[in-house]
């Protein structure tokens, strides 16, 4: 696992950290790489953002317990990111999106054969983030189908302290990106 302090994005992709991930029965490699620039439509499967609301983040609960940064989901027939990253983000967390910004994307190369009826690009995919401000709440918005068990808006300090590394990562680049240094 490596992991660098991230800056704000340019549009000459930099990847900030790269590790190995099992999903079912996949092995994945997985790189956070940060830019300005969309990625291949052809390998975008999910749009994903950190959402902030004044000094807040919000955190997502996983069915593990386990927590991450990053709400959002898999792109329904002719959606657009814009339109991915809103519905996903009212669904897992309630929240509207008042702006969003391109941090740059999650890629992922399967380092295992592809699975039987896959239905996505093999052996590479990408996830776009984004950084959010959020905006009005609403309860109803929220869809629990299972992928999360709940989300709430906490300090940036505690999130950092209960997310995985990789988490940590992206939470400090949306920081940065949030907010860019002078």
């Amino acid at each position: 696992m490596r992991e660098v302090r991230a800056t704000p994005p340019s549009s000459e992709p930099r990847v900030i950290f790269s590790t190995t991930v099992d999903w079912g029965a996949s092995r994945l490699q997985l790189q956070l790489v940060l830019s300005d620039t969309p990625p291949p439509d052809a390998l975008l499967t999910s749009v994903r953002g950190v959402v902030f609301q004044r000094g807040k983040v919000v955190m997502v609960t996983d069915p593990d317990g386990s927590f991450h940064v990053m709400p959002g989901g898999r792109r329904e027939t002719s959606e657009d990111e814009q339109r991915t990253l809103r519905r996903e983000i009212a669904e897992e967390t309630g929240y509207s999106v008042a702006a969003a910004t391109r941090i740059g994307h999650l890629a992922f190369e399967h380092l295992t054969p592809c699975p039987p009826g896959y239905p996505y690009p093999y052996p590479s995919f990408i996830q776009s983030l984004f950084v959010v401000e959020a905006g009005a709440f609403r309860r109803a918005a929220i869809v629990r189908d299972g992928w999360e068990t709940s989300s709430r808006l906490i300090s940036i300090q505690a999130a950092l302290s209960k997310v995985r590394p990789d988490q940590r990562v992206l939470l400090r680049a949306a920081i940065d990106r949030r907010t860019p240094r002078a």
